[in-house]
């Protein structure tokens, strides 16, 4: 029991230095720049994410026929719709 009150005392005592230590950082000019920072890089990253969701379906399919499957390395006709190694799609379209 004769430790309980020293005990309690730093555990205050630390939770006071937290608290105080927790504001300075807070307040400070430095804290501040930061939230700024974090401000517009979540603007910008909103942003880009918008393009990229514009801009995901704008791809077109390569007419370049295959000699080699381009995943396993097998050879292929150019005639072939498919690997006939590994199954890959290689005309680009949904089957």
């Amino acid at each position: 029991m004769e430790f309980l009150i020293p005990l309690s005392l730093c555990v205050v005592a630390l939770f006071i230095l937290y608290l105080v230590i927790k504001s300075a950082i807070d307040g400070s000019e430095t804290a501040k720049e930061i939230r700024q920072i974090r401000m517009i890089l979540q603007k910008q990253y909103g942003k880009a994410l918008k393009q990229i969701k514009q801009t995901d379906n704008d791809y077109e399919v390569m007419d370049i026929p295959y000699y080699t499957c381009p995943a396993c390395g097998a050879n292929v006709k150019p005639e072939n719709n498919t690997c006939p190694s590994c199954g890959l799609n290689l005309n680009g379209k949904n089957e």
